[in-house]
């Protein structure tokens, strides 16, 4: 069944209606990167049976799918009905038509809690100094206007913190106590968090937000890892609901008052500190949509290095191509799971048509797909490319072969490989302009505490 249309100004509507509402874009990264809804998450159809669950975990949820007026948001309901996602929607028109009503897009990613940091500081006064100053001080370090300004950046080093004294944690207890007096921070018990697991109705997200070794070591049950400055600078990335509860866990509570005040502040208003509780080491099981293919349409690498011998397979990628440019392979093709129709234009087929992608989940999933789009057989890679190099078989970075454009990634400025000046020079302008078109959007409900 079609997801129910529901144009601009009805989704304008929910935005503001106080209940939990989810926006996907299924366009790839870089398209979404482009021009998109301020509050959109971006999960691409190419990924969505990987993605999609941890993001948005509540099957009744109000979901709002968004496209560019293609057929990615039908596709994308076909998958999700199936895995039980009850309460679909999708934007009328795409995301040309949010802004054909006159409503703001959004370019570049995680927007949210960049936009959120400019408010805070201007909101604040937040004293700055220029690169050369800073470099004068203490000759080590900087970002991106440290590079423009003719400076070197460190890379590749991992000093950490030393431990906190017991003195210093003493201190930041207080501390921590103090800001959560001052913006609200409620702490709950592990009671309450069994209640709210059990509630149909509405969302919860559990974050553990200490350093991803602290987790790895010990952490509460289902807990998802998500280190307090990740959550707060791509909260997008964690968090697909809007009015969602957000439980964040931290032992000594420092962490997690920290982070549940910005966030508060950031417009999430049912934020919590769990007091700490039973404890485990096994991380949630990955929630992946849809079932994995039948056995004839799987391949093991074996046999796939028997076909190549032969000539008697074509290989085709559907890594992030960021991984497939790393390493794959030798001889297969890179290509978008979501736009797998096109690659047989540009791929000379011959023999069996095999995919295979970083670790075959993927892969499974379109090779049911596949055998509609091609007159051969098809078959996925068990394990994908870290089962082939586990099974002593080579990959390579050479022959890149691209049967689609690497849209489903967006390239922080320094990652681009021309001009990277200019890259630095548009997204730091872009940045600074963030507070003024956020307040034109109104939807943000960032809030401002004075001490």
């Amino acid at each position: 069944m079609p997801p129910k249309l529901v144009d601009a100004g009805a989704l304008k509507a929910m935005l503001a209606d106080g209940q939990e509402l989810a926006i996907v874009d299924l366009r790839e990264e870089l398209i979404f990167s482009r021009g998109h809804l301020l509050f959109a998450r971006s999960v691409p159809l190419s990924r969505l049976e990987l993605k999609f669950a941890r993001l948005v975990p509540r099957r009744g949820t109000r979901i709002v799918l968004c496209d560019d007026a293609d057929d990615l948001c039908e596709r994308a309901a076909d998958i999700l009905a199936r895995a039980g996602y009850t309460n679909l929607h999708a934007l009328a028109g795409g995301v040309a038509a949010w802004a054909a009503a006159g409503f703001e897009l959004f370019s570049g990613v995680n927007v949210p809690s960049k936009a959120f940091g400019e408010f805070v500081e201007h909101a604040s006064a937040t004293p700055s100094i220029d690169a050369a100053e800073l470099e004068r001080l203490m000759r080590e370090r900087g970002d991106m206007g440290w590079t423009l300004a003719g400076f070197d950046c460190d890379s590749g080093k991992a000093r950490r913190a030393g431990d906190v004294s017991r003195e210093g944690l003493a201190w930041a207890k207080a501390a921590a106590e103090r800001v959560a007096r001052r913006f609200g921070v409620a702490r709950i018990d592990l009671a309450t968090v069994e209640r709210w697991r059990s509630d149909d109705a509405r969302t919860l997200y559990l974050f553990d937000v200490r350093d991803p070794r602290e987790y790895d070591a010990a952490h509460v049950a289902g807990a998802i890892s998500a280190p307090g400055g990740q959550l707060v600078q791509a909260a997008d990335q964690y968090a697909g609901t809007l009015g969602a509860r957000i439980v964040l866990i931290d032992p000594a509570e420092v962490r997690a008052v920290m982070t549940a005040s910005w966030l508060r502040q950031m417009g999430w208003r049912d934020v919590y500190v769990l007091a700490q509780a039973g404890r485990e080491t096994a991380p949630p099981a990955a929630q992946i949509l849809g079932n994995p293919p039948p056995s004839e349409l799987r391949i093991d690498c074996a046999d796939l290095a028997a076909l190549i011998a032969r000539n008697a397979a074509t290989v085709v990628d559907l890594s992030a191509s960021r991984d497939y440019l790393r390493a794959h392979i030798p001889g297969a093709w890179f290509a978008i799971r979501s736009r797998l129709e096109r690659a047989p234009a540009k791929v000379p087929l011959q023999g069996t048509l095999v995919l295979t992608c970083e670790d075959g989940v993927l892969a499974g999933r379109a090779a049911i797909e596949a055998r509609a789009l091609v007159d051969r057989p098809v078959r996925a890679l068990e394990g994908g490319n870290a089962a082939w190099l586990a099974a002593g078989y080579a990959l390579t970075a050479d022959d890149a072969k691209m049967a689609d454009e690497a849209v489903d990634a967006w390239l922080k400025p320094y990652e681009r490989p021309h001009d990277k000046a200019a890259a630095m020079r548009e997204y730091l302008s872009w940045e600074i302009d963030l507070p003024a078109r956020i307040a034109r959007d109104g939807s943000a409900n960032f809030l401002e505490f004075q001490p």
